[in-house]
């Protein structure tokens, strides 16, 4: 332990001290603006909990063609699921799946299938995400255990500059990994109190090759997204927007495509159909105690079939989320703020095998509605206080299994505090709780699993818990004479998380009785076979703690950029000391970016450490491999030359995994992609 902070701060030191002792400090720099911690709008620094945002402009510039290679670069983020897009999920802190939140717009989206992925998402179609690592249930209720990933699409006010009404923009961008194309066309207006923007995107990639120019098979995807956004702005302080957004992938991949292709884990033909709508309000008054209404509806459904190569197997999956939230926000003066707020939303699901109903994915149905209120009160200039309370109610039932209707309830809280020592120094507490209700899939599910394996519901499931435990630091100032901006973060966190919920298989074998061979075999001898009896079935599991600490820090000086993070997080089961199985590896993430009035040239260097802190084996009894480290090196750059008449052209290029390094994220079971060149165009009229 002591060698990996000695190692880390060795390297971080290179920077981060000509930042700390860079010239005269002044103010703080202006700093990004985020709701996604308290669903009201503070600056990043000003929070106790750690939130990152990625920018549309720096996912253009790293031409990123999934969710994973929009957020590869944070720290404390890493995406689980392997090469293949249809696998991926966000893992925070050691903590993945539905356990992060995921949200579209304010829009929850509550599909959790088994092996399936959660992103059916082309990034261009992205204005924004903001990460908030950490328990949030106080907030947003059920789900938020690991962090809440908040995705903002673009609208025509993000497009258009003062003066314009309307205008188009063509993209085009080609991967040498995969052979991947991507092309897509977006129109957009502002008419009088109207706003439009409509977009329509293609990507299609064939098979990767990892850096041993090995194919990694079945990797081909193809994915169309189409985004229709129409707002109504009748008065300054109101406006009515409505949100369209589909999304179609379709591939050839395993039946878990985090995994190789096998017996067990046969090749289907698969299509995966997001569909997201949404009507939203927001009212903001000039004056008087009312600061802020928000109000959402929304519908999500997913719709997914699969069709076995082999022989004739067609399976359907339809989910559906219907939701909706409001939230109110109150204030007497600038130094004591209320917020009130009501979440609901009702999860639906049911699939067919050849039409007959399937129960490996049951027909059943969960509901969960919560209030919470939260309080901010600023004492003096120097301290300020968050405290948030929750309860929710959720209710299950399945409509294909006698297994028993769920009623449950669960509060929850947090109290954080941030003292603003100095114009550059912040120092953060933070106290969070989160909950996760069981699944339909978790509570429900039943069938066959594979030969010899049955599912088994549970629905005496009790809901995952969590509290974490959270201090930081902010240092933070610029030198407007200097021409220099800088700031350090960093963060030492302690998770504890009860009732995990994992997915126990067990397989009995019975051996062959031989007198089935004779010519006599006893009465309901199965003749020359072995009988395998086994099942598979939700539990929950004892007590486990996840730890760790962040250190995130920038230097603008100039024309120059340096960024520099660190990751490091440890997880042990509480009962036994066991290292908890899916921890991510400690990184070390370098950027380094120079700018011009037409050019920006970028280099990234993400080190991962080698992961061998696992358990001996994995609940099922499986071995688990430890992950040698690597270095990941990209370079890209992007040319905007001089407007001619009102076209503008911008130019980007760009060079993944520069060594073309063979390896395996510590997440995945499949090597990554080796060494790919990326260009791309953006023309916008």
């Amino acid at each position: 332990m002591r060698t990996v902070v000695i190692k880390y701060l060795h390297s971080f030191a290179a920077v981060a001290l000509p930042i700390l002792f860079g010239g005269s400090l002044s103010a703080g720099p202006v700093e990004t603006l985020t709701v996604v911690a308290t669903r009201s709008e503070m600056a990043l620094d000003a929070l106790p909990e750690a939130v990152s945002v990625v920018e549309a402009i720096q996912i253009r510039d790293d031409q990123a063609s999934t969710m994973a290679e929009v957020l590869e670069n944070l720290v404390g983020v890493d995406t689980a699921g392997g090469p293949r897009s249809s696998a991926q999920s966000v893992v925070v802190r050691g903590i993945g799946g539905s356990r992060v939140l995921y949200t579209i717009d304010g829009s929850r989206q509550s599909f959790d299938g088994g092996h399936r992925g959660r992103f059916v998402l082309d990034p261009s179609l992205i204005k924004r995400v903001d990460m908030l690592r950490g328990p949030a249930s106080a907030q947003y209720g059920s789900g938020a255990i690991g962090g809440v990933l908040s995705v903002q699409t673009r609208n025509a006010d993000d497009m258009l500059a003062a003066d314009e009404l309307f205008g188009i923009r063509y993209t085009s961008g080609y991967e040498s990994a995969g052979n991947q194309w991507t092309n897509s066309v977006m129109g957009y207006a502002s008419l009088v109190d109207f706003g439009v923007i409509a977009q329509r995107s293609q990507q299609e990639n064939k098979d990767y090759r990892d850096g041993g120019n090995q194919r990694i098979d079945h990797t081909a995807d193809q994915l169309d997204s189409t985004l229709l956004k129409l707002s109504y702005t009748p008065e300054s302080n109101h406006r009515i927007s409505g949100l369209f957004l589909e999304s179609t992938q379709r591939n050839v991949s395993p039946s878990n495509a985090a995994k190789t292709v096998d017996d067990s884990n046969p090749l289907l033909n698969k299509e995966n159909r997001s569909v997201n709508t949404s009507i939203a309000y927001r009212y903001q008054p000039d004056r008087g105690y009312l600061n802020g209404l928000d109000i959402n509806a929304y519908k999500n459904r997913t719709g997914i079939t699969e069709d076995r190569i082999d022989e004739i197997r067609h399976d359907t999956i339809d989910f559906n989320t219907l939701g909706a939230n409001l939230t109110l926000r109150l204030q007497a003066n600038e130094r004591h703020r209320w917020l009130v707020g009501l979440d609901y939303h009702r999860d639906t699901s049911q699939a067919s095998r050849n039409n007959a109903p399937r129960p490996q994915f049951p027909d059943a149905r969960q509901q969960i509605q919560g209030l919470f209120f939260q309080y901010q009160a600023d004492l003096g200039q120097r301290i300020s206080l968050i405290s948030a309370l929750r309860y929710d109610q959720f209710k299950s039932h399945s409509n294909t299994h006698a297994a028993a209707d769920i009623h449950e309830s669960q509060s929850t809280a947090r109290l954080g505090a941030s003292f603003f020592a100095t114009d550059w120094l912040t120092l953060h507490a933070n106290y969070t709780e989160a909950f996760r209700a069981p699944n339909l899939l978790e509570n429900y599910a039943a069938g066959i699993h594979f030969l010899g394996n049955e599912f088994q519901p549970n629905p005496e499931l009790r809901p995952e818990l969590a509290a974490n435990q959270e201090v930081g630091v902010v240092f933070s100032g610029d030198n407007a004479s200097a021409d220099r901006r800088w700031r350090l973060r960093a963060n030492l966190y302690r998770n504890d998380i009860e009732n995990f919920i994992e997915t126990l298989v067990t397989v009995e074998e019975n051996t062959l009785n031989i007198a089935c061979l004779g010519p006599n075999p006893p009465p309901g001898c199965v003749f020359g076979t072995i009988s395998i009896d086994g099942t598979t079935t939700a539990v929950n599991l004892p007590k486990a703690r996840i730890s760790g600490w962040e250190v995130e820090s920038s230097l603008e000086q100039g024309q120059l950029l340096a960024e520099v993070a660190l990751g490091h997080s440890r997880g042990e089961s509480l009962s036994d000391g066991r290292p908890l199985l899916n921890i991510p590896a400690d990184a070390l993430k370098l950027h380094l970016a120079w700018d011009s009035n037409q050019w920006r040239l970028g280099a990234r260097a993400n080190h991962y450490r080698r992961q061998d802190r696992v358990p001996p084996t994995d609940l099922n009894g499986g071995a688990v491999a430890p992950t040698a480290g690597y270095t990941l090196l990209d370079f890209y750059a992007r040319y905007q030359p001089e407007q001619i008449f009102m076209q503008s052209l911008t130019v980007t290029v760009g060079i993944d995994n520069a060594t073309d390094r063979r390896y395996r994220s510590h997440l995945a079971t499949l090597n990554s992609a080796g060494r790919s060149f990326r260009l791309g165009f953006t023309y916008q009229l």
